[in-house]
């Protein structure tokens, strides 16, 4: 007669995360849509190809297979379809993706099923995971920069002004009274949409921080791709940008004045709740949706006298 050792397999889970998503902050347990990470359950056993099989469902007890369609996929190799499961020989580790499109709030169970190779018996282990949805804008004032869509303004290195004189003088002959065109100055914003992989839209402002009276000459938004999204003279507004474009360029020409400090403010505006992603997710960080750039004074020259 053959007699079997009775054992038990023990299963726990390590979960580790991955974010493919660069600026993401979603948790395994909270995962952000479109972010991956990686699952990874400790198996207590000495043997070394217990088979395994890895699955996601959408009921707390497994019993269902959630739809890979359009809310999750296995990034691990292993996986097929339509059986919506990972097999494979003691895979303890399986990174998931987490589709864009998946609903916030949805709630997801990944699973683990072993079978002993030696006893053939199996034990299994459900995670509970909810779908998270984050947004942030953000703007940075990157006046001067040769290259304003990719400069860190937290680089020591970068080449960004945080002040500048004004532009040159377009006309400089006098016309009986001043200048006959002073010329302007130009700042450049970049506003940044983080976490949401959605279109997104925000609303701006701008002003000056000492209530100087001050003309805007031209406002002229680009997004990333160079597409045009605005072009004409409003201090305030609201603007879309698809779901594909991560930042636009906001250029901004002030009329020159002379004798005069301006301190231009941007400000990304969140009390009418227009800051925000497709989804209805509002700017979860305020604290970032301001940025400045200070024109210093150029001299004054009042006109011509002669005898």
């Amino acid at each position: 007669m053959r007699f079997m050792k009775k054992r038990t397999l023990f299963i726990f889970f390590l979960l580790l995360m991955l974010a493919s998503v660069g600026f993401a902050q979603g948790t395994y347990l909270l995962p952000l849509q479109g972010e991956t990470h990686t699952y990874t359950a400790t198996v207590t056993d000495p043997e070394s190809n217990n088979p395994v099989r890895w699955y996601v469902s959408d009921d707390a007890m497994g019993t269902w297979k959630a739809d890979t369609t359009d809310q999750y996929r296995f990034v691990t190799a292993g996986y097929s379809e339509p059986d919506s499961v990972l097999a494979g020989t003691a895979v303890y580790s399986v990174e998931i993706f987490w589709n864009p499109s998946v609903t916030a709030g949805a709630d997801f169970y990944v699973y683990i099923e072993v079978d002993d190779d030696a006893s053939g018996c199996t034990n299994r282990m459900g995670l509970h995971v909810t779908i998270s949805a984050d947004f942030n804008a953000l703007v940075y004032d990157v006046t001067g920069s040769a290259s304003p869509g990719t400069v860190d303004p937290s680089d020591p290195a970068e080449d960004i002004e945080e002040e500048s004189c004004p532009g040159e003088v377009q006309n400089p002959l006098w016309d009986g009274d001043s200048h006959t065109d002073i010329g302007f100055s130009e700042m450049v914003f970049r506003v940044e949409k983080r976490f949401s992989l959605l279109a997104w839209q925000f609303e701006y402002e701008i002003s000056e921080a000492d209530a100087e009276a001050f003309t805007i000459e031209n406002v002229r938004i680009v997004d990333e791709g160079g597409s045009e999204l605005y072009n004409g003279t409003n201090g305030t507004g609201i603007v879309a940008v698809d779901a594909d474009e991560d930042y636009v360029l906001i250029y901004v020409q002030i009329t020159n004045q002379m004798g005069v400090t301006l301190d231009m403010d941007m400000d990304l505006l969140t009390d009418g709740n227009n800051t925000k992603d497709s989804d209805d997710n509002l700017d979860s960080n305020p604290a970032d949706n301001h940025a400045d750039h200070v024109i210093e004074p150029m001299p004054v020259i009042s006109g011509f006298s002669g005898s």
